[in-house]
């Protein structure tokens, strides 16, 4: 799979921080809404238990947003299929520049877009795989695992603050899949 490229330790480290690939895959198991964007699939049960219990926010619903500044950190929980908000605040920070453009269903890899109310992108950035587990080396062994599904795992997503911004949408690969599609979204308040 080709590896495009990523800044910082995912550079190095670009399989465990799931960095994206612009290969097309023969396998998409995503749906397609009207917009051609894959909808989430969350199953009723997928036998995890569900949303963690401090989650503030599921998919679907919108993000309560505390304090003010240039960006928005949102501190995510993924547990079986379910991903839902921990806790968001505004904060003055540089970000990333932007990346992409990505395509569920062709491209493969973890990342957040920042989209206006007609479903333009107004802003990408990938984040780390949540699914891996790496291992620390010792005497010079060591490995790459993928975390039990049921587990729960923690994202950090940080997006530039933007008036014209109405959701945050976050698109993975997810448990066996080969090519990305939509996780979840999540509505910003007006």
């Amino acid at each position: 799979m080709k590896q495009l490229g990523m800044i910082g330790v995912c550079g190095l480290l670009a399989t465990a921080c799931g960095a994206i690939a612009d290969e097309p895959s023969q396998q998409d198991d995503s749906a397609q809404d009207t917009a051609g964007r894959s909808e989430p699939e969350t199953p009723l049960d997928d036998g995890c238990g569900g949303i963690p219990s401090q989650v503030k926010t599921s998919s679907g619903g919108t993000i309560a947003i505390s304090g003010n500044g240039s960006a928005l950190r949102l501190s995510a929980l993924y547990r079986g299929n379910a991903i839902g908000i921990e806790d968001a605040r505004a904060v003055d920070m540089i970000l990333a520049p932007n990346v992409g453009p990505f395509e569920a269903g062709k491209n493969s890899g973890y990342w957040a877009e920042l989209q206006d109310a007609q479903g333009a992108v107004l802003y990408t950035d990938y984040f780390f795989d949540p699914l891996v587990v790496e291992a620390h080396f010792v005497g010079g062994g060591g490995s790459v695992s993928e975390r039990p599904f049921c587990d729960q795992k923690s994202i950090a997503i940080d997006v530039p603050t933007d008036k014209k911004a109405t959701r945050i949408v976050l698109f993975g690969n997810g448990y066996k899949a080969s090519v990305a599609k939509e996780l979840a979204r999540f509505n910003l308040p007006r």
